[in-house]
């Protein structure tokens, strides 16, 4: 059984991605969904989090189709996309880390007798999360999270647009790279990804998320060079801002904070749900004098005077009929009616 509580899900391409994280999680437990998925889920020392970690293979496919079932099933209140990504950027080094504050799905387009003309999607990252990127990551604290070999100098850090596609970029000279600088010239990193996870979290709504990613080449043909000279140690970088962030920050709800469905919400008032300026009555009392199970199927709007107004076409649900044992409800007459009462034994 899942354990209750708050909950955010880190999702992975790759294994060294996956066991980067695996290394700050404590109390470990597995999971797997009907329809097979895994996630190992730990705690997150220091914090009330607990953070279900899954390695979803290789490309976008993937990734949107794995984030909309883990998000489904989890109902986290946040989640991360964390791993490596080749940098088309000068001015980024093997380590470094980018905080996506933009995704492009950079392969959309049309192909006619004139060219190729770029048809692409792009997703925002959350505000609530890429602002506490910036808070955390502007202290530099974040470093002393890196597990394994220490890097030579502190990685730097930039919140920038990544492109994500189908596509292993190694080359510097080709025409996905002209495309790359000329219609995406904002972004700073490529991977295969992004572009999936961010579909999936915007079909979802609401869902805060983000993509955190270690520069561990330049796609420029020497990725595999980088890869056996370590640079594939962006991983790490990647790990430790991640987990730094969700320590640190988390959104204010209150002396006690509900959850609905496993996905944190704000804590309800004392006797009715408030939504905006409307409140719900917590109980419908029916005709015969049975209640509504579940919410409410009225609403009230206070009026100008700071009164209480009905409004609206109130929402019609099945009323559950008196049953025995009921307590007896006002009569017209004066006396209670008890409902139905159990008859003399036969």
């Amino acid at each position: 059984m899942i354990r209750p509580g708050p909950r955010v899900v880190v999702l992975t391409a790759l294994q060294l991605e996956f066991q980067a994280v695996h290394t700050h999680l404590t109390d470990l437990e597995s999971y797997e969904h009907e329809m097979g998925t895994r996630v190992e889920e730990g705690a997150l020392p220091g914090t009330p989090w607990r953070v279900a970690l899954a390695e979803l293979g290789e490309g976008n496919t993937n990734a949107a189709a794995l984030t909309e079932r883990i998000n489904s099933w989890l109902k986290p209140a946040a989640v991360f996309l964390v791993g490596v990504a080749g940098a088309i950027k000068d001015g980024l080094e093997l380590g470094d880390v980018v905080v996506a504050t933009k995704t492009y799905a950079y392969q959309g387009g049309k192909l006619d007798p004139d060219g190729f003309m770029a048809r692409p999607s792009a997703w925002d990252a959350s505000h609530w999360l890429e602002q506490a990127a910036r808070h955390t990551l502007r202290s530099g604290e974040w470093t002393i999270q890196i597990r394994s070999r220490r890097p030579q100098r502190t990685p730097a850090v930039q919140l920038k647009p990544i492109a994500a596609g189908d596509v292993v970029l190694n080359s510097a000279d080709n025409p996905l790279s002209d495309q790359l600088r000329h219609t995406y010239n904002d972004a700073v990193a490529i991977e295969m990804e992004s572009a999936g996870f961010a579909r999936a979290v915007h079909l979802a709504g609401h869902l805060d998320a983000l993509t955190i990613r270690g520069i561990s080449d330049k796609a420029d043909g020497q990725k595999h060079a980088a890869d056996a000279g370590g640079g594939g140690g962006g991983k790490k970088p990647a790990a430790s801002s991640s987990t730094r962030g969700r320590g640190r920050h988390h959104r204010d709800h209150g002396a006690h904070a509900s959850y609905r469905y496993g996905r944190q919400r704000a804590p309800p008032l004392d006797r009715f749900q408030r939504l905006g300026t409307r409140e719900l009555l917590p109980q419908h009392r029916c005709a015969d004098g049975g209640t509504q199970s579940g919410s409410a199927v009225g609403t009230r709007d206070r009026d100008r005077r700071g009164g209480l107004a009905q409004t609206g076409p109130q929402l019609r649900r099945r009323c559950r009929p008196r049953r025995l044992g009921d307590p007896p409800r006002p009569s017209a007459f004066g006396q209670p009616d008890r409902g139905p009462q159990a008859g003399p034994a036969q």
